[in-house]
């Protein structure tokens, strides 16, 4: 329960900092916190250099560009809603486009 309440209130609270400090601070004090407790969690485990990019394009610039959405639009909450149903969304996009929706996915996107 204090998980979900921690989640819920992140969107209104970088809406109430990015008045005083920039999406891209914001993204950087939340990646320094990820960051520092993954680092005890993961001790021996090493990636590769792929990895360190995925790992940039995937978690960093989602951070970066979360914050500038929050702190661009007047409402917080619909930018918690469009960025957790962007699976739906890349699902329907899929299959107007022509691709063969998997099953395994579609459930993924049921159940996430």
């Amino acid at each position: 329960m204090p998980l979900s309440i921690f989640w819920g209130l992140s969107f209104p609270l970088t809406k109430i900092v990015s008045y005083s400090v920039s999406p891209m601070i914001i993204s950087l004090v939340r990646v320094s916190v990820a960051m520092l407790f993954f680092y005890a969690l993961g001790r021996g485990f090493s990636i590769g250099f792929k990895q360190f990019i995925n790992a940039v394009l995937n978690f960093i610039l989602f951070l970066i560009f979360l914050n500038l959405g929050v702190f661009l639009s007047p409402n917080p909450g619909l930018v918690a809603v469009m960025i957790y149903t962007q699976p739906i969304f890349v699902l329907v996009i899929e299959w107007i486009m022509g691709s063969k929706v998997k099953i395994k996915g579609a459930i993924g996107v049921i159940l996430g």
